[in-house]
């Protein structure tokens, strides 16, 4: 009895003097670094919001759970889904502004939030932000996204010369035709961010679309959507870097169909601005696996 009463007492002393400061390293990383639940943080929402047209109720105790089966394909809350233009006069245009991973030209990216046992997207598109599901995100009639040049640098600018019509105010593709999807899942080392990304995408809801490509403002284009609420997650480190966007050709010149576009919404050419692009953030390797395509 006194030699197992002995060992007893020595297992306990090395569970308390090696093991659990081991144990208590790992702490900052489960806990919310703020301390504090995403509940009682100031700025986030729960409750319901309007998508599409419906209600969607959500627990911010939930956000970053969620997981969907779409085809056979699973999706998970937080992963990104990246969009190139179906074919068009648009298309080519888009590939001369954009340069993306896998050979793809993408113009659009929105993140996955799972609710009620459907999946939506979150995204920045024309008029506003919305949580838009996920079937009428994949295959939305024919309307045709950004023009892929928000966040340009210059290897990848180039010519835009018939972008979306609600953009430029000029017949553009009619065909109803399903962009190229394709699904991206966030590394390990960014997931723990997920839900508060979540919880403040959320409250962008209704938000309007930017079409100045101005970061800081209180509207959002795709990008700069995804961008933002991971960065401000991650207690404002940036996890998907910035480029400088340029509106030129290879003269230097600002490109025609640019400056229409700026000039038809009263704003200066954001040329040297920081910015970034779905082609750019679907390059960060370091941040991001592109899983393949998802049909619609």
């Amino acid at each position: 009895m006194e030699r197992s009463s002995y060992y007893r007492k020595a297992l306990g002393r090395k569970v308390v003097c090696r093991i659990l400061p081991g144990l208590l390293c790992f702490l900052p990383v489960l806990l919310p670094a703020s301390g504090r639940s995403l509940v009682s943080e100031k700025g986030l929402v729960s409750g319901r919001v309007s998508a599409s047209g419906q209600d969607v109720s959500f627990s911010l105790q939930d956000l970053g759970r969620g997981r969907y089966s779409y085809k056979g394909i699973r999706l998970r809350d937080g992963d990104l889904i990246f969009q190139e233009a179906c074919h068009g006069t648009t298309e080519a245009a888009i590939k001369g502004v954009t340069r993306s991973a896998g050979g793809y030209a993408f113009t659009h990216v929105g993140m996955v939030c799972i609710r009620e046992g459907k999946a939506y997207v979150l995204e920045a598109n024309v008029p506003r932000v919305s949580l838009t599901p996920l079937e009428a995100f994949l295959m939305p009639g024919g309307v045709s996204f950004e023009a892929g040049a928000d966040g340009m640098d210059a290897a990848e600018a180039g010519t835009a010369d018939t972008v979306a019509a609600d953009m430029f105010g000029a017949d553009t593709d009619t065909a109803v035709c399903p962009p190229v999807s394709v699904l991206a899942r966030l590394k390990p080392p960014c997931r723990k961010l997920i839900p508060k990304a979540l919880a403040l995408g959320m409250a962008c809801i209704g938000k309007s679309y930017d079409y100045g490509y101005v970061l800081g403002d209180s509207s959002y284009y795709c990008s700069e959507l995804i961008y933002q609420i991971l960065k401000d997650a991650n207690q404002g480190q940036e996890v998907f870097p910035l480029n400088r966007m340029t509106f030129k050709d290879s003269t230097g010149r600002t490109l025609p169909d640019w400056e229409a576009y700026f000039e038809r919404h009263s704003m200066p050419v954001p040329e040297g601005e920081a910015g970034i692009n779905p082609g750019a953030m679907s390059r960060s390797r370091k941040v991001l696996w592109l899983l393949g395509r998802i049909r619609p």
